[in-house]
């Protein structure tokens, strides 16, 4: 049985497990310059990507050691299938983001988007639980947010929904994590 989580909630994940993570946003017209691009940042333990292969996203689909692979499905959702089982052992936790694809030249932000969700299934498609974005109000400069972590605790996985807007986009996000574009 799914459970809906809200921004804080936590949800135990055996270490094994295969999951996919998919992110909607019905409202995503992509030629009106509103995508939501997910990405996933592959951290150690000192919350720094292992380096700028770790940084998994449209422009590089599959993580060094094949455990973390982001794929696009019809509609415009994202999808991130990760093998916690198979992650390298320097990986301590995985920051889940969303931006807005080119915002700035698109003159977008957040609240073009009407509804996002965050869906965590295991490898049969049970879904596990769900996580309900809040709508950002209009006016404000917000062009990206966070969507959950993953990360270690003692010898388990942990998700984490989180919730967080931003307005400094994915290269402000991915530099904050180390990561040199």
């Amino acid at each position: 049985m799914s459970r809906e989580l809200v921004a804080g909630d936590e949800l135990q994940i055996d270490s094994r497990r295969l999951l996919k993570v998919r992110v909607t946003a019905p409202v995503l017209p992509c030629a009106e310059g509103v995508c939501l691009d997910t990405s996933a940042f592959l951290l150690t333990r000192l919350g720094r990507v292992v380096d700028d292969r770790h940084f998994v996203f449209y422009g590089n689909t599959t993580s060094p050691d094949d455990a973390v692979k982001f794929r696009e499905i019809r509609g415009g959702d994202n999808v991130l299938d990760i093998d916690l089982g198979a992650l390298s052992p320097v990986v301590d936790g995985i920051q889940l983001t969303g931006t807005i694809y080119e915002a700035d030249r698109a003159g977008r932000t957040l609240a073009d988007i009407t509804e996002s969700t965050v869906r965590i299934s295991d490898s049969t498609g049970q879904e596990l639980a769900q996580h309900t974005l809040r709508p950002v109000p209009p006016g404000g400069t917000q062009d990206g947010r966070t969507l959950a972590a993953i990360f270690r605790r003692d010898a388990r996985w942990v998700f984490r929904a989180t919730d967080d807007a931003f307005s400094f986009g994915l290269r402000g996000i991915a530099s904050g994590l180390g990561v040199q574009l």
